[in-house]
């Protein structure tokens, strides 16, 4: 009968040095998203430029969001395209439950009704936002308000 040896794990390291020359498909796939992130900024751009002039006085208020986070997602990009896959193999479980916990964490969040406009006495601070205790004191509230105004 024969036995079944197990390869022997080798020692990596965490980050890459010099992961290679780059491949074609790679250099194509680079070409057609940054042809799809440049198309989607002009379109956002076009989209945008008089709402943001006329709500926040800057006409390039939210292209230069995007455009931040564009390149936060580039940087990320580069910094996993460094990290070694035998790495990344290891951190499936933890990652798993990270984002479980996170989930979890995002359906409670959205269950509290938060306003900047809630009044002090209907609500708790928290980080910045006022959390509405109840959202039958709003809807009250806000039917009050309807019925004073002409």
């Amino acid at each position: 009968m024969a036995t079944i040896r197990r390869k022997k794990s080798e020692p990596f390291a965490i980050v890459q040095k010099d992961p290679g020359p780059w491949p074609q498909v790679l250099i194509n796939w680079l070409a057609t998203l940054a042809v799809i992130i440049v198309f989607g900024l002009i379109m956002l751009f076009s989209a945008s430029y008089t709402t943001g002039y006329l709500r926040m006085g800057d006409s390039f208020y939210y292209i230069k969001s995007q455009v931040f986070c564009l390149g936060l997602g580039l940087a990320v990009m580069l910094l996993f395209s460094r990290i070694d896959h035998r790495f990344l193999r290891r951190m499936v479980g933890p990652g798993y439950v990270v984002c479980i916990v996170m989930l979890i964490a995002v359906l409670f969040s959205c269950l509290l009704y938060t306003s900047d406009a809630a009044a002090e006495e209907d609500s708790v601070a928290l980080c910045g936002r006022r959390i509405i205790k109840t959202e039958q004191k709003i809807s009250n509230r806000l039917t009050s308000q309807a019925k004073t105004q002409p």
